[in-house]
């Protein structure tokens, strides 16, 4: 077998190696456990969550009976509602429902909008919205 021969027919094999590593990569940038629904839901049910989503530092409360009140800083709080399935978490806001993995990194909880982009916010135990001025 000459070495064109051989490198043409190991072009396939490699192209799907650097496929499966690139993937593998990016779905590892991620850092920390993901959370099954029933443990997002363990987590979020009763509390309240703060981060920064983008630019916009917010505060989210979650009702046990499936709405949600989220509210950006020096802003009016807006509600949803809020679900989990074997998962992911899901909110929606009057259109179609948006849904996320979540992962838990020592006390950061992190939404993963993609496989390499997230936002991190921290678990506030009860209802801890901002009161309105």
């Amino acid at each position: 077998m000459n070495s064109t021969a051989f490198w043409f027919g190991l072009k396939p094999f490699v192209v799907v190696v650097l496929l499966v590593c690139t993937v593998g990569l990016a779905v590892s940038s991620i850092p920390g456990t993901q959370l099954s629904g029933e443990e997002i839901k363990k987590l979020l049910t009763g509390n309240t969550i703060h981060g920064v989503w983008g630019s916009t530092e917010y505060f989210q409360f979650f009702n046990s009976n499936g709405t949600t009140l989220y509210q950006a800083v020096g802003h009016s709080a807006d509600q949803g509602t809020w679900s989990v399935n074997t998962t992911q978490y899901c909110s929606r806001w009057g259109g179609a429902p948006s849904c996320y993995d979540l992962y838990q990194d020592g006390k950061k909880l992190l939404w993963a909008v993609s496989s390499a982009t997230y936002y991190s916010s921290e678990v506030l135990v009860g209802n801890q919205l901002p009161k309105a001025k």
